[in-house]
């Protein structure tokens, strides 16, 4: 006795044949990340010429430093100077060495 089909019944799902998936695809999501990353290529690249521009080329060392000279006044030598009202209070109130 042969127990075997040949062929499939109608309403049973052929186990062999994957019954075909249409998937539609999403052009949104991968646009989005494109343009996502070149923007923040572009915000990285301005920064980096922003940064550049600003940087002094020539040390300080090698550039020219003004200097500013005023002649200084001629005076006699003091060896004593008096501070009036400093150390007043404190003579008064005896306190110190």
């Amino acid at each position: 006795m042969n127990t075997e089909s040949t062929t499939t019944p109608p309403d049973v799902p052929s186990l062999t044949k994957s019954p075909q998936v249409t998937t539609r695809r999403r052009p949104l999501v991968p646009l989005a990340i494109g343009i996502g990353t070149l923007f923040i290529i572009a915000a990285g690249a301005t920064m980096v010429v922003r940064a550049e521009a600003q940087v002094n080329k020539i040390s300080l060392s090698q550039s020219a430093k003004p200097v500013t000279v005023v002649e200084a006044e001629r005076l006699t030598f003091r060896g004593a100077r008096s501070y009036v009202g400093t150390i007043e209070f404190w003579v008064e109130a005896k306190i110190g060495p």
